[in-house]
């Protein structure tokens, strides 16, 4: 899903799976001018979304976590934009 900060484009893509684990970091990509460059890995298990939200001028970014192979019961995060990167 995109979305913009202060003028910059970016870009999140929960990874789910990799063939054999679901313990992966999904990821923010920033776009530089020409291309998407990584810019922020998120920790995830079974990372099924990244959704990015505003509430009174303040970002955030929801990473939902969906299975870990064994569980469905997984916290997912609610983490806010610092003004640098999503914490």
């Amino acid at each position: 899903e995109h979305f913009v900060i202060d003028g910059t484009l970016y870009l999140a893509v929960a990874y789910y799976y990799d063939g054999s684990t679901r313990l992966l970091n999904s990821q923010v990509f920033k776009w530089n001018g020409t291309k998407f460059v990584s810019f922020q890995l998120i920790p995830t298990i079974g990372g099924h979304s990244l959704k990015p939200f505003v509430i009174d001028d303040t970002h955030y970014l929801v990473a939902a976590n969906h299975y870990s192979g064994t569980t469905y019961l997984l916290n997912s995060q609610v983490l806010e934009w610092n003004g640098a990167c999503f914490v």
